[in-house]
């Protein structure tokens, strides 16, 4: 061990730093552990004085609690994210997908280090994730980050409506926009922009990641006030023209399906040989999909219009259902 020293900001910082580092509600250290782990980084510490930083501590709004007993001590408490919070957050970094891993590993780093050492390995838990989108994700952080600066700020954002060709490069598809950012809402795993198309006059969905050459305006926000549940509150997309309250007989067996695609607060009403639900969803083709998907493990009650059309797509045995929206009135 190499010359101690007594300066008071080092010993209360290594102290500082050993609580951070070490302690927690079931690992505690006594006062004679810290004496000790100071003095192996060379720092000479009384016990008086160690009293004196624990309660300089505390005035200062670091909180710090001692649990009497034999396995008793002191701890750091009160931490800016609790070991549930951090496993929570942790998780959803990990399966996010537009991250690059060099980003993703150093955040992961990161709020490990905002556990004790002896917490940080268990909180490490890897998800194999499938890697499908053709941006990278490093080109859409600068677009998210203009079109959270123009919901900020209240105003209208250009751009140039891009996709990709054969050869796997970005080419526009249009001329230049000028829209009026709503929302940003997230469905199929990635970003949708709600906007007011400034020519069209109408609400119209956009793919962040299919947009380029984004620029915020000085321009006022246009277009009416929008509730965003009324897009994002039935399965199946996002067009609310083509919301449609429906009613399916399903057989037992597929409540777990009804309520991941419908979610918990669902009601299920029990039936012979199964149960029916009633709920709205937008009837588009990802619904007849899904329905198809089925089989005749589910079938559609009403309205009668839909009725109908499952039960031409099951006398036909068509490889698909065509119909994606109600009819036209008059």
């Amino acid at each position: 061990m190499g010359k101690q020293h007594t300066d008071q900001r080092d010993r209360t910082m290594s102290l500082l730093r050993i609580l951070y580092n070490e302690t927690d509600e079931s690992h505690p250290l006594p006062l004679t552990a810290l004496v000790q782990r100071l003095e192996a980084a060379g720092i000479r510490a009384e016990r008086k004085s160690l009293y004196r930083d624990l309660a300089a501590f505390k005035r200062h709004g670091i909180e710090v609690e001692y649990r009497p007993g034999g396995d008793g001590g002191w701890y750091l408490t009160g931490r800016t994210l609790d070991r549930s919070e951090l496993r929570q957050v942790i998780d959803a970094v990990m399966v996010y997908p537009w991250m690059t891993d060099p980003v993703r590993a150093s955040l992961l780093d990161k709020l490990a280090s905002l556990a004790p050492a002896h917490a940080r390995r268990g909180l490490r838990r890897p998800v194999l994730r499938p890697r499908r989108s053709a941006m990278d994700p490093a080109d859409l952080r600068p677009v998210l980050d203009r079109l959270h600066a123009a919901l900020q700020a209240g105003k209208a954002i250009t751009f140039y409506p891009v996709d990709y060709g054969v050869e796997k490069t970005l080419r526009a598809t249009g001329g230049r926009l000028v829209v009026s950012p709503k929302g940003l809402l997230w469905h199929r795993e990635r970003y949708v922009l709600l906007a007011w198309d400034h020519r069209a006059r109408a609400m119209r969905l956009f793919r962040p990641d299919r947009m380029a050459q984004v620029q915020l305006t000085g321009m006022p926000a246009q277009g009416p006030e929008v509730n965003l549940r009324h897009w994002t509150g039935a399965p199946f997309g996002l067009d609310p023209e083509l919301r449609c309250r429906v009613c399916l007989r399903c057989r037992d067996g597929l409540a777990g399906e009804i309520l991941d695609r419908f979610g918990r607060d669902v009601v299920l009403m029990p039936e012979e040989g199964g149960f029916s639900v009633l709920s709205e969803v937008v009837m588009g083709p990802a619904f007849w999909a899904w329905l198809t998907e089925l089989g005749d493990q589910a079938e559609v009650v009403s309205p009668p219009w839909a009725a109908k059309v499952w039960a031409e797509r099951c006398r036909s045995r068509g490889p698909s259902v065509t119909a994606s929206q109600p009819p036209k009135a008059g």
